[in-house]
């Protein structure tokens, strides 16, 4: 019984860490333009943006 338990947990954890990088993985590609103008001294559209 605690083999079988420790498998679907197993499973369970995978899966939500899977949906979290999947959901993850857009964001910090959208929010890379926003953080490379903030290292590159306010520059571009991001300094615009941040001024609104």
């Amino acid at each position: 019984d605690r083999e079988l338990v420790s498998d679907v947990w197993k499973t369970t954890i995978c899966s939500e860490i899977t949906q979290t990088i999947s959901i993850i993985t857009p964001a910090i590609t959208f929010l890379t333009p926003f953080l490379v103008d903030l290292e590159c001294g306010y520059s571009g559209w991001t300094s615009q943006y941040i001024k609104l």
